[in-house]
C-alpha cells in the first residue's frame, strides 16, 4: 500500500527531472507595469511589501494592486518579521521601521491569507529539492 508520500514521489517524478532549467528571456515576462492583461487575484510577495514600505513600488503597479483582489502568505509575515529581528535595536530608525513592518501586517485579513496544507508543504519539499539538485544548488 502507498502512503501520501510516496504517491506524491510518484506523481512529481523527480528522479525523471536531470535537465538545467533555462530562464526565459525578459522580454517574454509579464510584469505589472507592461501587461494589458489584469489579474483578477494576486498574491503577494515580500518585495511587493518591502517596496511599498520604501516607496519603490510603482505608481501604475499601486493602481493595478488597488484593481485586484490581495491574497496573503504566513510566508511573506514569517519574512518581514526576520526582518523585525535583524536591525539594529541601537538604530534611531528601528523602532519606526517595526511599526510600520507590523501595521502592514495588522492589516492583513485572516480571510485573504493562504495556509499551505500538508500535502502543498510535502509538494514544495520535493520540488525545492528537484530544483536545487537540477541547478547545482548547494546541498545546505
Amino acid at each position: 500500500m502507498s502512503s501520501e508520500f510516496q504517491n506524491t514521489l510518484k506523481r512529481l517524478k523527480p528522479d525523471k527531472h536531470r535537465a538545467w532549467l533555462e530562464p526565459r528571456a525578459e522580454s517574454e515576462l509579464e510584469f505589472l507595469g507592461t501587461t494589458s492583461h489584469r489579474p483578477a487575484k494576486l498574491l503577494y510577495d515580500t518585495t511587493v511589501y518591502i517596496d511599498i514600505l520604501q516607496g519603490r513600488f510603482p505608481q501604475q503597479g499601486e493602481a493595478m494592486l488597488r484593481a485586484t483582489e490581495a491574497w496573503h502568505s504566513p510566508v511573506t509575515e514569517a519574512e518581514l518579521a526576520a526582518t523585525c529581528g535583524l536591525f539594529d535595536p541601537a538604530q534611531s530608525q528601528t523602532r519606526e521601521i517595526i511599526e510600520q513592518i507590523a501595521a502592514v501586517i495588522d492589516r492583513r485579513p485572516s480571510y485573504r491569507t493562504i495556509t499551505p496544507d500538508p500535502e502543498v508543504w510535502r509538494e514544495a519539499g520535493v520540488l525545492s529539492g528537484t530544483l536545487a539538485r537540477t541547478q547545482g544548488y548547494g546541498r545546505e
